[in-house]
């Protein structure tokens, strides 16, 4: 099913009819954000494998969360194909609450558009095609479970639920030192900003109109 593909940083298998092979060659604007080396990397958005495979070999140990079942089953058949034992794939959504059963809105075409709030589709003028059940995790919570308790980098890409993933962590018993996180509109940024503000993140743009970075110094 599908066709592998042969990128700089890996080989990914990738459906047709949709837009991974896209979404596997987007961002370059802003790989060198994610050129960090450490003990422990967290993927919370992980869809097919992208940057948990591209960053496997700078880290000790990647998480990999990926809330929708058929792009978590990708994700476990890229991890494979390259190799990347040290990452571990996680099937939950992340959120403020753990063990809650929510909806997950797939739009057609763009599966890695994933979220849990229709509202978040609705605006990019998506056609929904699949509601999914997915169970959900606070970050505190895998965290702990991973026995993990500082974190070197994490993306948050996860399609307008970074805020609420981020009322699931404390940040002073799990300290981050570097967070790369989505946002489609200013509002939204300046939301999770001023969240991160209160833990002492500095925060500043990316290259990529969509992206920020928090980081500790």
């Amino acid at each position: 099913m599908g066709r592998v593909y042969r990128m700089p940083y890996g080989c990914f298998r990738v459906r047709l009819g949709t837009n991974d092979l896209w979404i596997l060659r987007s961002e370059q604007e802003i790989y060198e954000e994610f050129m960090v080396d450490g003990d422990v990397f967290v993927d919370a958005g992980a869809h097919i494998g992208k940057y948990s495979i591209m960053l496997s070999p700078r880290f000790k140990k990647v998480i990999a969360v990926e809330a929708n079942p058929i792009n978590f089953q990708m994700l476990v058949e890229n991890i494979q194909l390259n190799h990347a034992y040290n990452v571990k794939p996680i099937q939950r959504a992340l959120w403020y609450e753990d063990d809650k059963t929510l909806e997950l809105f797939t739009p057609e075409v763009n599966f890695g558009g994933a979220s849990l709030k229709r509202e978040f589709i609705e605006m990019q003028r998506w056609s929904i095609i699949y509601r999914i059940q997915v169970r959900t995790i606070t970050l505190n919570t895998l965290l702990e479970r991973e026995d993990v308790r500082y974190v070197d980098l994490m993306k948050l890409d996860i399609e307008g639920a970074e805020y609420e993933a981020l009322q699931g962590l404390n940040l002073d018993k799990h300290p981050v030192k570097k967070i790369i996180y989505e946002a489609f509109n200013q509002e939204y940024c300046d939301k999770v900003a001023s969240h991160l503000r209160k833990f002492g993140y500095e925060i500043r743009p990316t290259k990529h109109p969509n992206y920020w970075v928090a980081e500790k110094s």
